[in-house]
Protein backbone atom coordinates (compact mmCIF):
# COMPACT_ATOMS: atom_id res chain seq x y z
CA UNK A 1 0.00 0.00 0.00
CA UNK A 2 1.52 3.46 -1.07
CA UNK A 3 2.19 6.53 1.38
CA UNK A 4 -0.88 8.08 0.31
CA UNK A 5 -3.13 5.04 1.04
CA UNK A 6 -1.88 5.05 4.60
CA UNK A 7 -2.26 9.17 5.45
CA UNK A 8 -5.90 8.92 4.04
CA UNK A 9 -6.37 5.79 6.28
CA UNK A 10 -4.58 7.52 9.46
CA UNK A 11 -6.66 10.89 8.92
CA UNK A 12 -9.93 9.35 8.24
CA UNK A 13 -9.50 7.12 12.07
CA UNK A 14 -8.37 10.39 13.73
CA UNK A 15 -11.13 12.21 12.38
CA UNK A 16 -13.25 9.93 14.53
CA UNK A 17 -12.09 11.39 17.78
CA UNK A 18 -9.63 9.34 20.43
CA UNK A 19 -11.95 7.38 22.59
CA UNK A 20 -13.35 5.67 19.42
CA UNK A 21 -9.89 4.74 18.10
CA UNK A 22 -8.70 3.67 21.08
CA UNK A 23 -11.82 1.76 22.36
CA UNK A 24 -14.04 0.54 19.38
CA UNK A 25 -11.08 -0.61 16.41
CA UNK A 26 -13.43 -2.75 14.36
CA UNK A 27 -15.84 0.07 14.57
CA UNK A 28 -13.18 2.35 13.72
CA UNK A 29 -12.39 -0.49 10.33
CA UNK A 30 -15.79 -0.28 9.14
CA UNK A 31 -15.93 4.26 9.45
CA UNK A 32 -12.45 4.16 7.70
CA UNK A 33 -13.71 1.84 4.78
CA UNK A 34 -17.07 3.07 4.60
CA UNK A 35 -15.53 6.82 4.63
CA UNK A 36 -12.86 5.95 1.76
CA UNK A 37 -15.19 4.49 -0.57
CA UNK A 38 -17.59 7.93 -0.11
CA UNK A 39 -14.32 9.99 -0.62
CA UNK A 40 -13.68 8.36 -3.62
CA UNK A 41 -17.32 9.04 -5.12
CA UNK A 42 -17.55 11.84 -4.01
CA UNK A 43 -14.13 12.76 -5.88
CA UNK A 44 -15.36 11.33 -9.37
CA UNK A 45 -18.83 13.76 -8.74
CA UNK A 46 -17.19 17.26 -7.87
CA UNK A 47 -13.82 16.82 -9.07
CA UNK A 48 -11.74 19.83 -8.51
CA UNK A 49 -14.05 20.86 -5.44
CA UNK A 50 -13.25 18.22 -2.90
CA UNK A 51 -9.51 18.83 -2.87
CA UNK A 52 -10.28 22.29 -1.20
CA UNK A 53 -12.22 20.54 1.42
CA UNK A 54 -9.51 18.03 1.37
CA UNK A 55 -6.93 20.82 2.42
CA UNK A 56 -9.64 21.82 5.09
CA UNK A 57 -9.90 17.95 6.98
CA UNK A 58 -5.96 18.02 6.45
CA UNK A 59 -5.61 21.58 8.83
CA UNK A 60 -8.27 20.49 11.64
CA UNK A 61 -5.96 16.85 11.89
CA UNK A 62 -2.78 18.50 11.77
CA UNK A 63 -4.54 21.14 14.54
CA UNK A 64 -5.63 17.86 16.18
CA UNK A 65 -1.52 16.34 16.22
CA UNK A 66 -0.71 18.94 18.60
CA UNK A 67 -3.08 18.25 21.35
CA UNK A 68 -2.19 15.54 23.96
CA UNK A 69 -5.65 13.71 22.53
CA UNK A 70 -4.09 13.73 18.90
CA UNK A 71 -0.93 12.19 20.13
CA UNK A 72 -2.64 9.29 21.63
CA UNK A 73 -4.82 9.25 18.74
CA UNK A 74 -2.00 8.72 16.57
CA UNK A 75 -0.06 6.61 18.35
CA UNK A 76 -2.63 4.03 18.53
CA UNK A 77 -3.37 4.08 14.68
CA UNK A 78 0.06 3.51 14.11
CA UNK A 79 0.17 0.46 16.57
CA UNK A 80 -2.51 -1.33 13.80
CA UNK A 81 -0.37 -0.53 10.88
CA UNK A 82 3.02 -1.09 11.96
CA UNK A 83 5.09 -1.99 9.71
CA UNK A 84 6.38 -4.62 12.26
CA UNK A 85 4.87 -5.14 15.55
CA UNK A 86 5.26 -7.71 18.29
CA UNK A 87 2.68 -9.87 19.57
CA UNK A 88 1.65 -12.87 22.34
CA UNK A 89 1.11 -16.43 21.01
CA UNK A 90 0.25 -19.11 23.25
CA UNK A 91 1.96 -22.06 21.16
CA UNK A 92 1.89 -25.54 23.16
CA UNK A 93 0.64 -24.34 26.39
CA UNK A 94 3.49 -21.48 26.47
CA UNK A 95 3.69 -18.16 25.57
CA UNK A 96 6.04 -16.65 23.22
CA UNK A 97 6.44 -13.09 21.76
CA UNK A 98 6.85 -12.51 18.48
CA UNK A 99 7.81 -9.76 15.98
CA UNK A 100 5.24 -9.84 12.98
CA UNK A 101 5.37 -8.01 9.80
CA UNK A 102 2.63 -6.49 8.11
CA UNK A 103 2.42 -8.11 4.39
CA UNK A 104 -0.38 -6.71 1.90
CA UNK A 105 -2.28 -9.83 -0.21
CA UNK A 106 -2.65 -9.74 -3.80
CA UNK A 107 -6.58 -10.88 -2.59
CA UNK A 108 -7.11 -7.42 -1.28
CA UNK A 109 -6.30 -7.67 2.59
CA UNK A 110 -3.54 -6.94 5.05
CA UNK A 111 -2.38 -9.58 7.31
CA UNK A 112 0.89 -10.24 9.67
CA UNK A 113 3.28 -12.67 9.65
CA UNK A 114 6.01 -14.00 12.03
CA UNK A 115 9.21 -14.00 8.57
CA UNK A 116 11.13 -16.00 10.78
CA UNK A 117 9.26 -18.97 10.14
CA UNK A 118 6.84 -18.22 7.14
CA UNK A 119 6.51 -16.11 4.00
CA UNK A 120 3.62 -14.91 1.68
CA UNK A 121 4.47 -16.13 -1.89
CA UNK A 122 1.79 -16.78 -4.77
CA UNK A 123 0.70 -20.64 -5.52
CA UNK A 124 -1.96 -21.07 -8.53
CA UNK A 125 -2.77 -17.18 -8.90
CA UNK A 126 -3.50 -17.20 -4.58
CA UNK A 127 -2.08 -16.13 -1.60
CA UNK A 128 -0.49 -18.53 0.50
CA UNK A 129 1.72 -18.26 3.49
CA UNK A 130 4.03 -21.48 3.76
CA UNK A 131 6.72 -22.27 6.79
CA UNK A 132 10.42 -21.67 5.64
CA UNK A 133 11.03 -25.10 5.73
CA UNK A 134 8.45 -27.23 4.56
CA UNK A 135 8.27 -31.41 6.58
CA UNK A 136 9.55 -34.94 4.75
CA UNK A 137 7.90 -36.44 2.24
CA UNK A 138 5.41 -38.75 5.13
CA UNK A 139 3.75 -35.40 6.49
CA UNK A 140 0.85 -33.58 4.01
CA UNK A 141 2.14 -29.92 3.22
CA UNK A 142 1.22 -27.13 5.35
CA UNK A 143 0.10 -24.11 4.43
CA UNK A 144 -2.53 -21.33 4.59
CA UNK A 145 -4.32 -19.85 1.32
CA UNK A 146 -6.36 -17.04 1.19
CA UNK A 147 -8.42 -16.12 -1.70
CA UNK A 148 -11.39 -14.41 -2.48
CA UNK A 149 -14.81 -15.03 -4.06
CA UNK A 150 -17.30 -12.24 -5.56
CA UNK A 151 -19.54 -14.94 -7.20
CA UNK A 152 -21.63 -16.55 -4.04
CA UNK A 153 -22.32 -15.39 -0.94
CA UNK A 154 -20.58 -16.08 2.31
CA UNK A 155 -23.71 -18.57 3.26
CA UNK A 156 -23.21 -20.49 0.38
CA UNK A 157 -19.42 -20.74 0.06
CA UNK A 158 -19.72 -22.29 4.04
CA UNK A 159 -22.46 -25.04 3.00
CA UNK A 160 -20.23 -25.78 0.25
CA UNK A 161 -17.16 -25.93 2.06
CA UNK A 162 -18.84 -28.24 4.69
CA UNK A 163 -20.56 -31.06 2.41
CA UNK A 164 -17.18 -31.22 0.45
CA UNK A 165 -15.71 -31.97 3.76
CA UNK A 166 -17.33 -34.13 5.45
CA UNK A 167 -17.24 -36.32 2.31
CA UNK A 168 -13.62 -36.02 2.84
CA UNK A 169 -12.52 -36.31 6.39
CA UNK A 170 -14.18 -38.68 8.81
CA UNK A 171 -13.34 -36.77 11.55
CA UNK A 172 -15.52 -33.43 11.68
CA UNK A 173 -14.41 -30.78 14.52
CA UNK A 174 -16.44 -28.11 14.26
CA UNK A 175 -18.65 -26.23 11.65
CA UNK A 176 -20.84 -23.21 11.66
CA UNK A 177 -20.55 -19.52 12.60
CA UNK A 178 -17.91 -18.27 15.08
CA UNK A 179 -16.03 -14.99 16.07
CA UNK A 180 -12.86 -15.52 16.71
CA UNK A 181 -10.11 -15.44 15.37
CA UNK A 182 -12.15 -13.91 13.06
CA UNK A 183 -16.09 -13.15 11.93
CA UNK A 184 -17.12 -16.01 10.33
CA UNK A 185 -17.81 -19.79 9.64
CA UNK A 186 -15.92 -22.25 10.19
CA UNK A 187 -14.99 -25.82 9.09
CA UNK A 188 -12.47 -27.92 10.65
CA UNK A 189 -11.94 -31.31 9.61
CA UNK A 190 -9.72 -34.61 9.96
CA UNK A 191 -8.06 -37.23 8.07
CA UNK A 192 -7.78 -39.39 11.26
CA UNK A 193 -5.78 -39.65 14.11
CA UNK A 194 -2.74 -40.66 13.75
CA UNK A 195 0.15 -38.05 14.02
CA UNK A 196 0.21 -37.25 10.10
CA UNK A 197 -3.32 -37.43 9.24
CA UNK A 198 -4.12 -34.49 7.11
CA UNK A 199 -6.25 -31.29 8.41
CA UNK A 200 -8.86 -28.97 7.02
CA UNK A 201 -9.65 -25.70 8.35
CA UNK A 202 -11.86 -23.20 6.57
CA UNK A 203 -12.78 -19.54 7.61
CA UNK A 204 -14.95 -17.61 5.25
CA UNK A 205 -15.13 -14.44 5.74
CA UNK A 206 -18.20 -11.52 4.79
CA UNK A 207 -16.49 -9.26 2.33
CA UNK A 208 -19.13 -6.81 2.93
CA UNK A 209 -19.97 -6.69 -0.66
CA UNK A 210 -22.42 -10.17 -1.31
CA UNK A 211 -19.20 -12.24 -1.74
CA UNK A 212 -16.90 -13.45 0.79
CA UNK A 213 -12.76 -14.32 1.33
CA UNK A 214 -12.07 -17.81 2.18
CA UNK A 215 -9.25 -18.78 4.19
CA UNK A 216 -7.42 -22.42 3.88
CA UNK A 217 -5.69 -23.98 6.42
CA UNK A 218 -3.91 -26.87 6.02
CA UNK A 219 -1.15 -28.98 8.25
CA UNK A 220 -1.20 -32.09 9.92
CA UNK A 221 -3.02 -33.35 13.45
CA UNK A 222 0.54 -33.02 15.25
CA UNK A 223 1.05 -29.65 14.27
CA UNK A 224 -2.87 -28.88 15.15
CA UNK A 225 -1.20 -26.78 18.71
CA UNK A 226 1.98 -25.69 16.24
CA UNK A 227 1.37 -24.54 12.42
CA UNK A 228 -2.46 -23.98 13.51
CA UNK A 229 -2.09 -21.85 16.51
CA UNK A 230 0.06 -19.97 14.40
CA UNK A 231 -2.32 -20.21 12.04
CA UNK A 232 -5.32 -18.53 13.79
CA UNK A 233 -2.88 -16.07 15.39
CA UNK A 234 -2.28 -15.01 11.61
CA UNK A 235 -6.33 -14.71 10.67
CA UNK A 236 -6.63 -13.15 13.87
CA UNK A 237 -4.66 -9.80 12.38
CA UNK A 238 -6.26 -9.89 8.84
CA UNK A 239 -8.15 -7.49 7.94
CA UNK A 240 -9.76 -6.32 4.43
CA UNK A 241 -8.38 -3.18 2.43
CA UNK A 242 -9.96 -3.88 -1.12
CA UNK A 243 -12.84 -1.71 -0.28
CA UNK A 244 -10.17 1.29 0.63
CA UNK A 245 -8.87 0.76 -3.13
CA UNK A 246 -12.15 1.10 -4.91
CA UNK A 247 -11.38 3.87 -7.51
Amino acid sequence: MDERKWDEMIQTALLYGTDEAAEQKEDVWAHLRSRMVKERRKRRRVGRWVWPMASVAATVVLAFLFTAPGQAAIDQVRQWFAPKKVITEEIEGQKEQKEVTLNEGKAGYIIYIDESMYRLETKNGYDRIVPLHQGGANIPPVYMEIRQVTDRSPEMVAVELEQEVKEKYPVIIQTGKVNEPVDGYVIHGEAGHQWNDEVVKYYVVPNGKGGAFIIEQRYFVEASEGHGARFDYMVKQFRMIDQLQEE
